[in-house]
C-alpha cells in the first residue's frame, strides 16, 4: 500500500480533503470525532499536524488519518492491514502521550505496528463505546427544562469542565485531554467559554431546575449528516434525579432540529451509568473504539 503525507498549509490541507473527506464521510459514524473536528476548524478550531492518506497502489483512496496539534492521531479511517505502511511513514519520531484513537481493529493494528518499528509500548487509556441514535425517547418526570447557555454561565462551566476533566482523570492516569473540549491544561477561559463554542459551532445547552442549572451537554455540529453530543456533565450533588438523561435527550433533539440526519456519542465502556442512560433514551452501540498511548521504550523501563 502507499501512504502520502501532505503538507499541513492550505494548499496541502485542499489536497488532502479532497481525497480523505469522501472516505471519511462514508462512515459518518466511526470518524465523526474526525469529521466534527474539522467542521470546527473552519469557525477557528485546532490546526492539524499530520495529513495522510492510503492508496491501493494506484491512485483509489482506501484509508485516512489526521491529527489534530497535539492530540492523538485520528485512525478510524484507516484499514487495519495498511498498518505497517502507515508506521513506516510516519517514521520513528516517537508519537509520545498522542497516541491514538479510532475503531479498535485500526488503533489495535498501528498501536502494534509502531511498537515492532520504533519500540513504543502501546498502553490502553479508555475503551468508548460509540452510541448512534436510533429514536430518541425523551425521559419523563424529571423536573426543569433546558436552555442554551450564555456567557454569564462561562464560570460555572469552566469549573465543570474542570470537575468532568478530574473525574476522567481518577479512572484513566495519563490520559490526554481528558474533556476533550480541546482547552489547555490551565482550563478554559470562562470569560470567553461560551463565545468560543458557538464560534466554532458547538451547542452548550443547560438542564435548569427551579432556577439553579444542574447538567450541562455539548452538541457538535454536524458532520457529513452526523452530530455528535459530548461532553455531558452533572454535579455531584444533583446526580439521581434524570438530569443527564434529560439534557443529553434536549442536545439531542436540538441537534436533530438543526439539520442532522444522525446523532452520535461516546462513552466510556466501563461507565455503568452513562451506559445505561443512553440506552434509555434511545441510542444504540454501534461499534468499540480504542485511546492508545504509545509510550517511549526507555520510558516504559524506568
Amino acid at each position: 500500500m502507499d501512504v502520502r503525507l501532505y503538507d499541513t498549509d492550505d494548499r496541502g490541507t485542499e489536497r488532502w480533503g479532497r481525497l480523505a473527506l469522501p472516505l471519511l464521510s462514508a462512515d459518518p459514524h466511526a470518524n465523526t470525532v474526525a469529521l466534527t473536528a474539522l467542521a470546527e476548524v473552519a469557525g477557528g478550531g485546532l490546526g492539524v499536524d499530520t495529513l495522510l492518506t492510503v492508496h491501493d497502489g494506484g491512485d483509489r483512496v482506501v484509508g485516512a488519518a489526521l491529527r489534530f496539534a497535539g492530540f492523538a492521531l485520528l485512525v478510524s479511517g484507516l484499514p487495519p492491514e495498511a498498518a505497517a505502511a502507515v508506521a513506516d511513514a510516519l517514521g520513528d519520531i516517537p508519537m509520545a502521550d498522542r497516541g491514538l484513537f479510532g475503531a479498535a481493529p485500526a488503533a489495535d493494528a498501528l498501536a502494534a505496528a509502531r511498537s515492532a518499528r520504533t519500540g513504543e509500548v502501546p498502553m490502553t487509556d479508555v475503551d468508548m463505546r460509540l452510541w448512534v441514535l436510533g429514536g430518541l425517547v425523551g425521559p419523563g418526570g424529571v423536573p426543569g427544562a433546558a436552555r442554551a447557555a450564555v456567557e454569564d454561565d462561562g464560570p460555572m462551566l469552566a469549573q465543570w469542565l474542570r470537575a468532568f476533566a478530574a473525574d476522567v482523570a481518577v479512572d484513566h492516569p495519563g490520559r490526554p485531554d481528558p474533556d476533550g473540549d480541546g482547552a489547555p491544561a490551565t482550563g478554559p477561559d470562562p470569560a470567553t467559554l461560551v463565545a468560543e463554542h458557538r464560534a466554532v459551532g458547538r451547542d452548550v445547552v443547560v438542564w435548569e431546575d427551579a432556577g439553579t442549572p444542574v447538567a450541562f451537554a455539548v452538541g457538535r455540529r454536524a458532520a457529513a449528516g452526523a452530530a455528535r453530543i459530548g461532553p455531558v456533565y452533572t454535579p455531584p450533588e444533583h446526580r439521581g434525579h434524570g438530569y443527564a438523561s434529560a439534557v443529553t435527550a434536549a442536545a439531542t433533539a436540538r441537534a436533530l432540529a438543526a439539520g442532522a440526519r444522525d446523532v452520535v456519542l461516546f462513552t466510556d465502556v466501563a461507565a455503568d451509568v452513562p451506559n445505561r442512560i443512553y440506552a434509555r433514551i434511545g441510542y444504540q452501540p454501534a461499534g468499540l473504539h480504542r485511546e492508545v498511548r504509545l509510550v517511549p521504550a526507555h520510558a516504559q523501563a524506568r
